[in-house]
């Protein structure tokens, strides 16, 4: 099963879609993989995959969109 992570035909439009179907903490738990996987140490001190800098905005986005800021 493709989850679209590190995948060479990664859909955003896709992960969005996965993302919308994610509870709070299944949200929470991908967000935390993937800025651990943008790290140095994740990536053997090469830089980090554009894709998962992408894929961590995507996160950070629906996690705004489902918890706005209270004015």
């Amino acid at each position: 099963m493709n989850h679209g992570i590190g995948s060479r035909d990664f859909d955003v439009d896709k992960l969005r879609a996965r993302l919308r179907k994610m509870t709070n903490k299944q949200l929470l738990e991908f967000g935390r993989n993937v800025r651990y996987l943008h790290t140095a140490e994740a990536n053997l001190r090469q830089p980090p995959s554009g894709l998962w800098l992408t894929q961590l905005w995507e996160e950070c986005a629906e996690w705004r969109r489902r918890l706005p800021k209270k004015t």
